[in-house]
């Protein structure tokens, strides 16, 4: 097992507004496909039929001459919500591929700029281990008695 925590997906507001919207519209979409079907394939004679009758009203509220079929209008709904709903899938999921990437080349530099300071650091430390303080006291009265005298 490994004891790194699993990186959760943020989700935003956006894409969940936008996943419901498409998923509404595409139940609305089934729902009219499957009145259709029961439009043409209901009890009794077509003409008296509710839905049949519902297919012809819905044609004249729009001012079409001929009636519309809910199992058409239907599918075409589902199919554009459909479209609509992996195109927003695919939008999300390269946003976070993206911030993923980009924090992954943020940990990268950081880890090179911390290798680089501690590199910095044990140079810094061999020097000062390099200069000892005998050496520094021995070399000091000469430069200055040089000077004085």
């Amino acid at each position: 097992m490994s004891n790194k925590k699993k990186q959760k997906k943020k989700v935003s507001a956006r894409e969940i507004v936008a996943y419901s919207i498409t998923g509404f519209f595409w139940l609305g979409g089934l729902a009219l496909c499957i009145m259709g079907v029961y439009a043409f394939n209901g009890p009794g004679r077509i003409v008296y039929n509710p839905m049949y009758l519902a297919q012809k009203g819905f044609s004249k509220w729009l001012g079409w001459s001929s009636t519309i079929d809910f199992r058409i209008l239907g599918t075409i709904i589902c199919l554009v919500s459909m479209a609509l709903f992996l195109m927003f899938a695919y939008h999300y999921a390269n946003k976070n591929r993206e911030f993923s990437e980009r924090r992954k080349r943020q940990l990268e530099r950081l880890n090179e700029l911390i290798a680089k300071d501690k590199e910095l650091q044990e140079v810094s430390d061999e020097e000062a281990t390099d200069l000892d303080e005998d050496k520094v006291i021995d070399e000091l009265p000469e430069q200055t008695t040089a000077k004085i005298n």
